[in-house]
């Protein structure tokens, strides 16, 4: 018989230390489920219930409210800890300077089941959360400061407010009434219904849906979602997000629409209807498409801007998204004024935009844009209802441009500086070019450098160092006077080619066989106009071909460049006759 030795018996140590290490996570876990399912589910948090109007007080502090609370009810559901609230009510301070009705806020039930890391995260986090019959105050004080059930909303709490969505298991609401009493500018009241909230989040995957309404239409707003965030991103960021979303709004009101914006300036009127979807993915939109419908439209922006005036919009929008670029394309916008109901609506149609954008930032640093046909002053007069840069609504209200353009293509891009590699405060530089087919454009006269003109119809090609009209117009209006004695000249047509090209901070600007003829005057002109500097006044040189002309209206037609005196005599002193083949020079 063989007799153990030491050697045999003795066991390595890090057999010993893996035991130990076993044992204190066996003993961990014990101790949690002792602590969690035992002490915690039968010693504290039963005792939540008795301590109700505790809570109540210390959650009415927190929030700067009175709240009363009928009855809390604890329980236990797939070993996490439940609890039930009935009867929980938010109601105005003595302190409280506002304006809305006492009670403002009331949850007759709530079911919620919490998850374990509420124990050391500091707040409620929840496993599912469900609720219904909510009415809420919401109110809007004179100077346009929100607080929703007597709680001020700022900029911090719309941070949190997302993060805290996407964090919950599972999210339900019904019916839940909105009270919006707004005293900005004047007193409103308004309401809102929420339908039906559902949001689920599980891991990396995501679940909305939105069904809500003003009262007046049901199911007036819906929305669908289904997405899943990056590993490891945050699941708040909606730029890391990859899924689709579905909406659709049945005769949304955008009074209502308007009162939840943030800027508290807008007001406007009428309805909206529309059906859309988005996809979403690699930090921005991939493709998506919109239809939208509207009647008796009306948006007041601004004092600076006139109010936005349609009675009918339709439009069909699509989106796509290739790489850095993103294109828009409105394949159908129609839209009438209002007092326009006996005349065919204005109509755009396969109007394409593309943005090119930094990767890093999505700064647009590109932009591709073309139409087959844009009516200037139907444009002009939209423009003009927009709260656009305000010297863009002077320059619309100036020039009040009209006519058409047609095959319209814009390119615009950042092209960096010389000194940009060494000096990283310089910004980029814009670059341009242009190209469409103007047909009978004209704009009126807006200062004593720029005259007007009406009737122009030609070729445009244009960047921002140079470019080209080739005109082939007729019934040209010009008005004029600050050039030419005749303030407004009628010409029958204008058949030539005008270029410009910006060398330094000077523009020339030549024409090639430039020939304007009318009843009074026929002739053929070429000249090149340098424009003036800080030290250098404007040069120009005229070569002009009379082939026949009415004197007495040659003489109104003569540039201001000639001498006062000599235009005064020569209008003086021709009293009638013709010219035939004849010449006028001029330099300097």
């Amino acid at each position: 018989m063989n007799t153990p030795t030491h050697a045999n018996t003795l066991i390595p140590k890090w057999v010993v230390l893996l035991r130990r290490i076993g044992y204190f996570i066996c003993g961990s876990a014990l101790l949690y489920l002792v602590l969690t399912q035992v002490v915690f589910r039968y010693l504290i948090w039963p005792q939540l219930a008795s301590q109700q109007a505790t809570i109540a007080q210390y959650m009415g502090n927190k929030l700067g409210v009175d709240i009363e609370l009928e009855q809390i009810q604890t329980g236990w559901k797939n070993w996490r800890p439940s609890l039930e609230i009935r009867q929980l009510r938010f109601k105005k301070s003595q302190s409280a300077q506002l304006s809305v009705e006492q009670e403002l806020l009331l949850v007759p039930h709530l079911s919620a089941i919490f998850r374990w890391d509420t124990l050391w995260s500091g707040a409620p986090r929840f496993y599912e959360l469900s609720t219904h019959g909510i009415k809420i105050q919401a109110h809007r004080n004179p100077q346009g400061n929100w607080s929703i059930a007597g709680i001020p909303i700022n900029q911090s709490s719309d941070s949190t407010t997302l993060p805290w969505f996407m964090s919950e298991n599972l999210l339900q609401a019904q019916n839940i009434q909105i009270h919006v009493l707004d005293e900005f500018e004047s007193t409103t009241n308004l309401d809102f219904f929420i339908r039906d909230l559902f949001i689920a989040n599980e891991d990396l995957h995501h679940q909305i849906r939105l069904i809500a309404d003003s009262g007046q239409s049901q199911n007036a707003i819906q929305l669908n979602g289904q997405f899943t965030h990056q590993f490891t991103s945050n699941p708040s960021n909606w730029r890391n997000w990859i899924g689709r979303f579905d909406w659709q709004l049945d005769q949304v009101s955008v009074r209502r629409l308007l009162y939840l914006a943030k800027n508290p300036n807008h007001r406007g009127d009428g309805f909206i209807n529309g059906v859309g979807s988005i996809d979403i993915g690699e930090g921005g939109l991939i493709n998506g498409q919109a239809t939208l419908h509207a009647k008796n439209l009306r948006i007041d922006w601004d004092k600076k801007s006139n109010p936005l005036e349609l009675s009918l919009l339709n439009t069909e929008l699509l989106i796509q998204s290739q790489g850095k670029q993103e294109t828009i394309t409105a394949k159908q916008f129609d839209w009438q004024f209002f007092g326009q109901a006996n005349l065919p609506p204005n109509s755009l149609k396969d109007l394409q935009v593309t943005l090119g954008l930094q990767k890093d930032n999505h700064e647009i640093e590109q932009i591709i844009a073309s139409a087959p046909h844009i009516p200037l002053s139907q444009i002009s007069r939209i423009a003009q209802s927009l709260p656009l840069n305000f010297a863009w609504l002077k320059t619309f209200q100036k020039f009040e441009p009209s006519g058409a353009i047609d095959n319209l293509q814009v390119r615009w891009e950042k092209q960096k500086t010389q000194f940009s590699q060494f000096n990283p405060i310089s910004k980029p530089q814009a670059h341009y070019e242009v190209s469409a087919k103007v047909s009978n454009i004209g704009w009126q006269e807006a200062s004593k450098s720029f005259p007007g003109v009406q009737g122009i119809t030609g070729d445009f090609l244009a960047n921002d160092t140079s470019g080209s009209l080739d005109l082939n117009s007729s019934n040209v209006k010009l008005q004029a006077g600050q050039f030419i004695s005749e303030k407004n000249l009628t010409l029958n047509s204008i058949l030539g080619k005008i270029s410009w090209l910006k060398k330094n901070d000077v523009w020339e600007i030549q024409s090639e066989k430039l020939i304007a003829n009318n009843a009074n005057i026929d002739l053929q002109t070429n000249f090149q106009l340098t424009t003036a500097t800080k030290s250098i006044p404007p040069k120009l040189n005229l070569d002009l071909q009379i082939k026949e002309a009415d004197a007495i209206s040659f003489v109104s037609y003569l540039p201001k460049v000639i001498p006062a005196n000599t235009l005064d005599y020569l209008s003086k002193s021709i009293n009638s006759g013709t010219l035939k083949n004849g010449k006028l020079t001029i330099r300097g």
